[in-house]
């Protein structure tokens, strides 16, 4: 199948961005076939690159590669998952034997698109996010349990089916034994992950070293983690020294398994976790234990959608308000967002708008993103997702 592109709407793809929007498509030669596969062309016949054609959804092609199309599907998943272990194993020293949990394949930043594959130890946990990458799910479980030399590999997605691309949802199993948790380690910390409470492929492996940052300021002081899932940023100021650090989830499963992490990693003393959600009355649930040094809100979900923006600018801005009243003198405010839509500059504006009522100055001295492991195309706003505002809160 060819697809050709609209005049005006080449740019983009010319310099990288690995989506072509339907209403970017002028014409196509043919039905998409079995394999789901296009070549692409700007409107004077130049070939751009091939990719993976979703039929139903508005991303009509999700290029792969710039070069021309392979003869062979599988060579070229083989290929780029080797690739992809590779570059981890050279680059980024993953795994090692202090960490081995690692994003192997991040979609289109390893020309994979659609498809998310995370390691954890001796188990593979895949995401499919389109239709045409879950055409090739048997093989491609297959090559990676063969690249990584994994035990156990399975398919895992929580979030429900949409635009005719998520096709599954749950749990399935590929190779190996079925496992009902995930073990792992990460900075020589050690984690037990239940599936049933399990996040994205089961672990925010993207905050990975943001967490490892926080070990930099978190010595003798006090720590607040709002959200807190299965303790990871918890787990790192304990390891560093931290006076007290409080974990706040509304899970009570959620905590439970926090609770035994904290735990198994010989962590019995200096510690408090609260069930309460980040939208409750805070002075009410932490009063005991305020005021805080440090506190971290990384809160899942807010501002995914569009038409959605501004009402999450507002709750971050409210939620930040209720924390500033927890905060000792020249504090250190984590902040943290998991939606493109909601970037640095909007995480600036809510702290920003939110300290000015309490004539608190805002110093920006850290800015993180997902781990390394998590590639993306230079020119793909929509692969940089996360972003964790680090901000010391003082009075002049």
């Amino acid at each position: 199948m060819k697809v050709y592109l609209k005049k005006g709407h080449v740019k983009p793809v010319w310099l990288g961005h690995p989506w072509v929007f339907a209403q970017s498509v002028d014409k196509t030669d043919s039905q998409v076939g079995k394999d789901f596969v296009a070549t692409v062309y700007d409107p004077r016949g130049n070939y751009v690159g091939w990719g993976f054609v979703s039929p139903n959804s508005s991303i009509r092609v999700r290029i792969a590669s710039r070069y021309d199309p392979p003869t062979s599907l599988e060579e070229y998943f083989y290929g780029s998952i080797k690739k992809a272990f590779n570059f981890r194993k050279n680059n980024l020293n993953l795994p090692s034997v202090h960490t081995n949990v690692y994003r192997l394949v991040n979609s289109e930043g390893d020309g994979l698109p659609g498809l998310i594959v995370d390691i954890y130890d001796k188990v593979a946990v895949i995401q499919i996010d389109t239709l045409p990458i879950f055409t090739h799910r048997d093989v491609l479980a297959r090559v990676v349990r063969d690249v990584v030399g994994v035990d156990t590999v399975f398919f895992l997605d929580k979030r429900p089916p949409n635009e005719g691309e998520r096709v599954y949802e749950g749990f399935e199993l590929a190779y190996g034994e079925k496992v009902d948790e995930l073990i792992f380690k990460e900075h020589d910390l050690s984690y037990t992950v239940p599936l049933d409470v399990a996040q994205k492929s089961g672990f925010y492996i993207d905050q990975r070293e943001n967490r490892l940052f926080i070990r930099n300021f978190v010595n003798s002081r006090k720590v607040l983690d709002l959200c807190c899932y299965v303790g990871g940023f918890m787990l790192n100021a304990l390891y560093s020294n931290a006076s007290l650090v409080v974990g706040l989830d509304r899970n009570p499963r959620v905590l439970q398994s926090a609770y035994s992490n904290v735990k198994l990693n010989g962590f019995y003393d200096n510690f408090a976790l609260v069930e309460g959600s980040f939208k409750s009355d805070l002075n009410r649930l932490l009063t005991k234990y305020t005021p805080f040094d440090v506190v971290i809100f990384d809160p899942p979900g807010i501002g995914k959608k569009r038409y959605s923006l501004n009402a999450a600018v507002s709750l971050y801005q409210t939620s930040v308000s209720r924390i500033l009243e927890l905060l000792a003198e020249d504090a250190v405010l984590v902040v943290c967002s998991c939606s493109y839509l909601i970037g640095k500059d909007e995480l600036f504006e809510a702290v920003a708008a939110a300290a000015s009522k309490f004539s608190k100055i805002v110093s920006l001295y850290y800015l993180g993103s997902q781990a390394s492991c998590h590639l993306t195309p230079l020119v793909f706003n929509e692969g940089r997702y996360l972003s964790c505002v680090f901000c010391r809160i003082s009075r002049w």
